[in-house]
């Protein structure tokens, strides 16, 4: 189940992963069918969008070329996600997240259901500018939590306060930007472990991320590479970490129209 959970808080995170990836614009400039990610064990992992850009499916293709769809997103009104399906092995349905809006078109409540139930609740506060303040998670089975967002000029997110209603305080997440307004900075405290974790972020001239250095004040670090082609659009990332002796490559295939 906590794994599960780390899954969907990640998909409902309000913050972007600052990872790079093909965006919705370079999807619907291209017009972008789907996108695979060949690792180089050769697991292919597939997204499918539609004509808006918006990711529809997920799954996995085998090396058989037999293809297994693990997530289905359904939409409604003017492209709010409002239902992620996930599928176990067998085709069946394993869970559903269900989205639900206030007429300014914000997210203000998520709920997981398993096996029908609902398993998690997210509710969502914003201030008048429009941006998210608070984040309650409600589990049934791992506590409950409180994510308060702090702004910078009423735009940038410089602070995540998280805490738990058994332990308290959890994680504190700050974030530090360019003149150009480029996240080159996120600083994750975890009070539970001690252990602080710094990502800085390099760019190229186009914007684009061609670095990203992950350190632990623990030892432990990484550093992944991103390369493009003459678009602009990202064709891999190279991944190495302080205990590996060689980086790890992921590709990434465009199908277009």
């Amino acid at each position: 189940m906590k794994i599960k959970l780390l899954i969907i808080l990640a998909l409902l995170s309000l913050p972007k992963a600052y990872s790079q990836e093909i965006s919705k614009e370079e999807i619907l400039k291209y017009g972008i069918e789907t996108i695979t990610a060949v690792d180089e064990d050769g697991k292919q992992l597939i997204k499918f969008f539609n004509a808006k850009g918006d990711i529809i499916k997920a799954g996995e293709v085998e090396k058989s070329g037999t293809l297994t769809i693990n997530e289905e997103y359904r939409y409604i009104g003017f492209g709010q996600l409002d239902e992620i399906i996930k599928f176990d092995t067998d085709g069946r349905i394993h869970s559903i997240i269900k989205h639900q809006y206030n007429a300014q078109g914000q997210l203000v409540k998520a709920e997981l259901l398993d096996d029908g139930k609902v398993d998690v609740t997210w509710t969502y506060t914003y201030d008048t500018a429009g941006n998210r303040i608070k984040e309650t998670e409600d589990s049934n089975t791992s506590g409950n939590y409180v994510t308060v967002f702090k702004y910078e000029n009423n735009s940038l997110l410089i602070e995540e306060d998280k805490s738990n209603d058994t332990i308290g305080k959890e994680e504190k997440v700050s974030y530090k930007y360019n003149d150009r307004k480029q996240l080159i900075e996120k600083r994750t405290k975890d009070y539970f472990s001690g252990t602080t974790l710094t990502q800085t972020y390099q760019y190229n001239e186009e914007g684009k991320i061609k670095q990203l250095k992950d350190k632990s004040s623990n030892g432990v670090s990484m550093v992944i590479t991103y390369t493009y082609d003459e678009k602009g659009l990202l064709i891999s990332d190279s991944w190495k970490g302080s205990l590996s002796k060689e980086a790890y490559t992921t590709f990434y295939i465009v199908n277009k129209k």
